[in-house]
């Protein structure tokens, strides 16, 4: 008992508060397994079943070449989905979500000289900004976001105590990554790549200088390590395949260029400015070159493709640590953390989000119109006596998923790389139902190609909501949804 009032005392309630803001926003933010999870936990299950593929086995078509680029973590997604259902998934991601904001804490705490409230400040700032902009998801990114960090914090670990044990811990991220989500498994490597640039001392380009010769040792053993993976090199150069054809860009959202149209995009960029000028008017001696690379080298990641904006988040704050080191936080603070209401109020507003945020996802599925959808399409396949798991199923880019999850094979999923003729070595599918969607493409051509058992059309854009063919009996339509559905009726 002793022991844990000990613990209660040395645990500020400020400490709890603070690590818990991220994952309360991140309740509210994101109360619903994103759609790229079902079609991870489908692969998952037939990699769990069968093993290693190297011929998607998810959709209609036949001997598309795949490279299951995050097939550990399709694994592991299976096996929680199985064991917990939709809540062990969030949970799991609320669980990163720490790992997250602890692994910025301990960074900052690295930077500051242990400046404690700067440091809960700093990584409470990019935890939950990172989640009000959307980047905390049930997908492997979040994991990626871990291991980014971890060789953030191994290499100013590094440079701060100069032992080299701390670098071995490299090539196990890397071979982690590679694993669990390699198509972004360059990343850390050229993080690494920066560290060695500055462990050139030069005091005119704010170089700091450290050793470089087992700095360089561990980010080729971490090369290396990037390798052992089931698909080899397909994997770990993933990114060079699948990222810059013109129809992803288009279709996939985070895809897209940097803009500042939205309200998120305008935040971030505001902080992207104040940033910039606490580096212009920061002390010039606690200005590092490898923070200023990682900063400016992720913001134009960002600028040319808005999913990059996470990692320049991840490496944004925490230099600031080491340029305000001797800041006192609290004296800025006119009700200090000790003021029990303030407390106490801050904590129990962080309980009822959580509370609320969990009630909202476990009740989120309870009327989507997706799942009506495939309700009605269910009826109509047993009605039929169908295997529905020989239907050929035309559907959207961001539906596929979910489809599959529920045992058909659809034409098209939130896999936009697997459908480039350059990957799969087959067809441009993706690039035909652009085409159709965009009407460079008849609609008619593009059904008597594909010769679908059922249509479901969502999207007010999509041609397909109107077929002029008595072929096509209608089974569903929801005009305020933007959904219908139809049914091939072939000759016998």
């Amino acid at each position: 008992m002793e022991r844990l009032k000990s613990i209660f005392k040395i645990a500020n309630l400020k400490y709890v508060a603070v690590f818990l803001l991220p994952i309360a926003i991140a309740t509210i933010m994101y109360c619903s397994v994103d759609h790229d999870s079902y079609f991870l936990i489908k692969e998952g299950e037939y990699l769990a079943q069968n093993g290693i593929h190297h011929t998607d086995i998810l959709t209609m078509h036949e001997g598309l070449n795949i490279v299951v680029q995050q097939y550990a973590f399709c694994i592991a997604s299976y096996y929680i989905f199985t064991a917990f259902g939709q809540i062990g998934l969030f949970v799991g991601m609320l669980a990163l979500v720490f790992a997250i904001t602890l692994l910025v804490y301990k960074i900052c705490m690295l930077l500051s000289d242990k400046n404690v409230n700067l440091s809960l400040l700093l990584a409470t700032l990019t935890a939950s900004l990172m989640s009000i902009s959307g980047f905390f998801t049930t997908r492997p990114q979040m994991v990626s976001y871990v291991i980014l960090l971890g060789v953030i914090y191994v290499l100013e670990l590094f440079v701060k105590t100069r032992k080299t044990k701390y670098l071995w811990w490299l090539p196990v991220l890397s071979l982690l990554l590679s694993n669990l989500h390699a198509s972004l498994w360059l990343l850390p490597i050229i993080v690494m790549g920066v560290y060695i640039v500055d462990s050139f001392k030069n005091p005119k380009l704010h170089l700091e200088g450290y050793p470089t010769k087992p700095l360089a040792i561990a980010t080729a053993a971490s090369v290396a390590a990037g390798f052992i993976n089931p698909y080899g090199v397909s994997a770990v150069a993933y990114i060079f395949t699948s990222f810059n054809a013109a129809p992803i860009k288009e279709i996939v959202l985070e895809m897209k260029p940097f803009s500042c149209e939205g309200a998120m995009e305008l935040v971030i960029y505001g902080f992207v400015v104040l940033t910039s000028l606490a580096y212009i008017f920061g002390r010039r001696k606690n200005i590092r070159m490898r923070h200023l690379i990682l900063f400016f080298g992720f913001l134009l990641l960002g600028i040319n493709a808005v999913r990059g904006l996470s990692q320049l988040i991840l490496v944004m704050f925490f230099p600031m640590a080491l340029l305000f080191k001797d800041a006192d936080i609290a004296k800025y603070v006119k009700k200090r953390w000790r003021t029990p209401i303030t407390v106490w109020s801050g904590y129990l507003m962080i309980c009822v989000t959580l509370v609320v945020g969990f009630v909202n996802f476990a009740t989120m599925d309870d009327n989507h119109c997706l799942i009506r959808a495939v309700n009605v399409i269910d009826d109509a396949v047993a009605a039929a006596g169908q295997d529905k798991s020989e239907l050929k199923i035309y559907t959207i880019y961001d539906d596929g998923g979910y489809l599959e999850y529920r045992g058909y094979k659809p034409f098209i999923d939130q896999r936009a790389e697997v459908f480039l003729k350059r990957n799969n070595g087959k067809s441009d599918i993706l690039k035909e139902w652009w085409d159709m969607r965009m009407s460079a493409m008849k609609k008619e051509d593009f059904l008597e190609k594909y010769d679908f058992d059922y249509l479901l059309v969502r999207g007010a854009r999509d041609p397909l909501h109107f077929i002029e063919d008595e072929k096509y009996q209608v089974l569903y339509s929801n005009y305020n949804e933007h959904i219908t559905i139809y049914k091939h009726i072939k000759d016998e």
